[in-house]
């Protein structure tokens, strides 16, 4: 569990080589999957903003580490019995990151529809996102809000990430999201 305190898996998230990232979202999968204690603190190393930081358009293996983790972290502090009645963007670790229209993406249709849904152009009710939303908003977003940690982490691998959600999509301003669906306030 000694990798969870920063690490060289994030490193290879970081390094933007497709191979690589996919095998270093494979292993994380992995080990969180048999270990709880490290699924509720992973979102505590960066690996969701590093993640969503690559810019690449392979992301089957970030979905799927990401449709098995991103529910079951502990970063609100609360307790689960009260956690479970909030929406989905309050109780996903990528709730603060994502519009909520892709997050029941991954929820309801899965890994697949949710890594093509990242990388496609829709404009519809249930989902808006565009290319310049992932490029200009989230990606540039964060990777401005992980600054120098790359650079720490990879002098240090006990680096600790300090968890904020951040980004804002100005294309959403004048969308209500309600009920699964996006529509236009007026």
């Amino acid at each position: 569990m000694q990798w969870l305190d920063g690490g060289s898996i994030n490193m290879h998230i970081v390094s933007g080589e497709p191979t690589i990232v996919d095998a270093a979202a494979a292993l994380l999968k992995a080990i969180v999957t048999r270990n709880p204690k490290a699924m509720i603190r992973l979102y505590s190393t960066g690996a969701f903003s590093f993640a969503l930081a690559y810019p690449g358009s392979n992301l089957l293996s970030i979905a799927q580490l990401f449709s098995v983790t991103h529910v079951y972290q502990a970063f609100h502090g609360g307790e689960e019995a009260a956690i479970s009645s909030l929406p989905l963007a309050k109780r996903s670790v990528l709730g603060g990151l994502l519009p909520e229209s892709l997050l029941y993406v991954l929820e309801r249709k899965g890994p697949v529809a949710f890594a093509a849904a990242m990388v496609s152009d829709s404009d519809t009710p249930e989902i808006i996102w565009t290319h310049k939303m992932r490029a200009e908003n989230l990606i540039s977003q964060v990777l401005q809000h992980l600054g120098d940690f790359p650079q720490k982490l990879s002098q240090h691998c006990h680096s600790l990430y300090d968890y904020a959600p951040m980004p804002t999509y100005p294309e959403l301003k004048d969308e209500m999201w309600c009920h699964r669906y996006y529509s236009k306030l007026m």
